[in-house]
């Protein structure tokens, strides 16, 4: 567990996930029902060799896709549990319309290079809409 949450930051009374290393669990394809395309065989403490529970995703998971470690999470009355995967995408030649990058970053440094040393400093646009400090 200490892998995914810092122990020393868990707060009293507060659910965190359930964390499975992608070794402790399996998925399978399911046939014999329309409801739900596979089914998971999860592990339980008190139940020898696990239960499974069958998971609907919202797209097909293919021979091809690596199963990463996934996690179950209690929201409200049901548990729902999180599939992780990976898999080879082909790259993208050209986009229509805008693109944006989250880099999820509480301050962030730009360059900047003067000219003429009796020019004034350019201003960032960020620092303008903000007012808060960037690294420079």
């Amino acid at each position: 567990m200490d892998k995914y949450i810092d122990i020393e930051k868990l707060k009293d009374g507060k659910d965190y996930p359930l964390f499975l290393r992608n070794d402790t669990f399996r998925v399978e394809k399911a046939e014999n029902t329309k409801e739900f395309g596979y089914w998971a065989k999860i592990p339980v403490r008190d139940v020898y060799g696990g239960v499974w529970v069958p998971v609907k995703p919202h797209e097909e998971i293919k021979l091809t896709y690596n199963i990463k470690d996934s996690k179950i999470v209690r929201k409200d009355y049901v548990f729902e549990f999180h599939l992780s995967v990976s898999k080879e995408v082909e790259p993208v030649e050209a986009y229509r319309g805008a693109i944006g990058i989250d880099l999820s970053l509480n301050k962030f440094a730009y360059l900047r290079q003067v000219v003429r040393p009796s020019e004034p400093l350019p201003r960032h646009p960020y620092r303008q809409c903000t007012g808060q400090v960037l690294l420079s």
